[in-house]
């Protein structure tokens, strides 16, 4: 009779809702194979349609004013800027067109693209060192080499379109990182005297500008823009590894303006 118990227990214990978990499971797993690509391509297209990529390069040219320069705590030498070296400004972004089905159907301000942008470029401020802030006595040359990466969020509204081609402006704000050295070099001998290395601070940027767009096909466009940069001050090392001590490193404004061929991909 205990024989008889025990397998009656035995016989209870086993799972009787098994093969219906196993079955929703099989359920689930082979509805979410189905319906995976019907659910992304029907999200795909609203997630990535009127995204924009693009990328950009082409001359610029830089400006920046006098600054001053302290070989000791008693002394403050005057840098005159002569004039800032030609350089290619390279710029890669992606953005997304605002209120695109509405605004397409206009002649006047028919899309709105605010971009995320990476911008670089480089350039070298030369100029005279008047000694004692005085211009009867120039006997040494400066060089101040640098480089600004920048990220930049900015608003292009169109103004105006005819047929393929549109005419929008810019506005952006964004933060740069500038690297600067200095190099004053005696004009008599032609060695280095103070020599202080590059440093890197971080300035908030701010660009204006304009630009026309032409549609080449449905995607593909191609833009020439004009774009005026304020880049901040920028600083070097406040130590010198020079001949000469450095007690207060130059500080330079520095302005870019640039012309930029691109091209970009619209979704």
């Amino acid at each position: 009779m205990s024989h008889s118990f025990f397998l009656v227990s035995k016989r209870r214990s086993v799972p009787q809702k098994q093969p219906n978990v196993i079955s929703l499971y099989g359920a689930i797993s082979i509805y979410s194979v189905l319906l995976t690509p019907i659910a992304a391509n029907a999200i795909a297209p609203n997630i990535f349609k009127e995204l924009e990529v693009s990328s950009a390069a082409g001359p610029s040219w830089s400006t920046s004013s006098n600054s001053y320069v302290q070989p000791t705590w008693f002394e403050t030498d005057l840098n005159h800027v002569d004039n800032v070296t030609h350089s290619t400004s390279y710029q890669m972004g992606i953005g997304y067109h605002l209120f695109a089905e509405q605004l397409r159907q206009r002649q006047f301000l028919n899309d709105f693209l605010v971009q995320l942008n990476f911008n670089h470029n480089s350039a070298t401020i030369n100029g005279m060192v008047w000694d004692a802030s005085n211009p009867a006595y120039q006997n040494q040359r400066f060089q101040a080499p640098f480089t600004s990466n920048r990220l930049m969020i900015d608003l292009k509204p169109s103004l105006y379109s005819y047929l393929r081609t549109s005419v929008y402006a810019i506005g952006g704000l964004g933060i740069a990182w500038n690297t600067l050295s200095y190099t004053e070099t005696q004009n008599n001998s032609g060695l280095p005297i103070i020599i202080a290395p590059a440093s890197t601070a971080k300035n908030l940027a701010y660009d204006l500008g304009f630009g026309f767009k032409s549609k080449i096909n449905e995607h593909l466009s191609a833009s020439l823009e004009y774009v005026s940069t304020h880049l901040g001050h920028m600083q070097s090392a406040a130590y010198s590894t020079g001949s000469q001590a450095l007690y207060n490193a130059p500080s330079f404004p520095v302005r870019t303006t640039c012309a930029l061929l691109g091209f970009s991909w619209t979704f």
